[in-house]
């Protein structure tokens, strides 16, 4: 009777340590998926980021904490409790002279700096905007560098004016490029465009 039980424990316990052993596992592959799915999309935020910068005195500021709809320059700018707030040259308030960094998301831009800037008040472009984005040329003018390019399925006029840079390799059709320039109207002007590190493709 005794070998019986003896032998029933040892079976239970041999059960619920592989049962154990499957549940931890099982939760292994699972970190291990998410993890894999989180660097897949960050990979592809990196590979076709558009970060925005924009100049322009505040407006509008929440009534109560920074956290919140702000508008800088005419613009709509979502602060979180994420951004950071530089107030080296004077405290964060409406009519200071600020420099927003952050991306797009539909018209409202959601901020990851703020920083107070020195008053500008005589400035012509005092509430100018600049577009960096990064992606991979997919088409390109032929015999010419001026003219329309495809970049990440965005159309993007370069001229003679437009600074290209290819320190880390030739420009063409498959490079990963970053590019600075501004929206006027729906058409993106280059002012510069710069070869990448290829690990970045």
């Amino acid at each position: 009777m005794n070998t019986i039980t003896t032998s029933t424990q040892q079976y239970t316990a041999k059960n619920t340590m592989t049962n154990t052993l499957l549940a931890i596992a099982a939760i292994l592959t699972c970190l291990f998926w998410a993890s894999a799915v989180q660097a897949s999309s960050y990979e592809r935020y990196e590979r076709n980021r558009e970060e925005v910068k924009v100049y322009g005195a505040i407006d509008s500021m929440p009534n109560a904490g920074l956290t919140g709809k702000w508008v800088v320059g005419g613009r709509q700018v979502e602060v979180t409790d994420r951004t950071r707030i530089k107030e080296k040259h004077g405290r964060a308030d409406i009519g200071r002279y600020v420099e927003v960094e952050g991306f797009r998301d539909g018209n409202i831009l959601v901020a990851y700096e703020v920083e107070v800037e020195r008053n500008r008040e005589y400035r012509s472009d005092r509430n100018r905007e600049e577009v960096k984005m990064y992606g991979t040329v997919e088409a390109m003018p032929q015999g010419t560098l001026n003219g329309v390019w495809r970049v990440n399925g965005r159309d993007i006029t370069v001229d003679r004016s437009t600074r290209i840079k290819e320190k880390y390799g030739k420009i063409e059709v498959g490079a990963y490029v970053e590019v600075e320039g501004n929206y006027s109207g729906n058409n993106f002007i280059a002012y510069k465009i710069e070869s990448e590190r290829s690990r970045r493709r």
